[in-house]
């Protein structure tokens, strides 16, 4: 049990992972982010695509130096970013995280 005046501890993680692309014969796979706020994920397309190949899942980044990999790297640093942002305005402010979670 909570004591009183003790606020809830709150769990918060941010996720890339792929999911294969819906068209038959399409090789690439799309990247998408998974937040997860108190056990509570929800998942949201990066608008970011790539060969299975040329994934990382244990960095969950693109493999390679080359300009595309270089870019969406930064792309889905900056969306974790953003997220972490977000998460700590809220915390600054005290306002729980919000369940379901939401994209404006």
């Amino acid at each position: 049990m909570e004591a009183p005046g003790r606020a809830q501890k709150q769990t918060f993680s941010v996720n890339f992972f792929l999911k294969p692309s819906k068209s038959p014969g399409k090789p690439e796979a799309h990247i998408y982010i998974r937040v997860t706020v108190n056990g509570h994920r929800e998942d949201f397309s990066t608008q970011c695509s790539c060969l299975k190949e040329e994934w990382d899942g244990s960095v969950q980044r693109m493999k390679g130096t080359r300009e595309r990999a270089r870019s969406v790297n930064s792309w889905l640093d900056t969306m974790a970013g953003r997220c972490h942002e977000s998460r700590q305005e809220l915390y600054a402010t005290g306002k729980a995280l919000p369940q379901p979670i939401s994209v404006n």
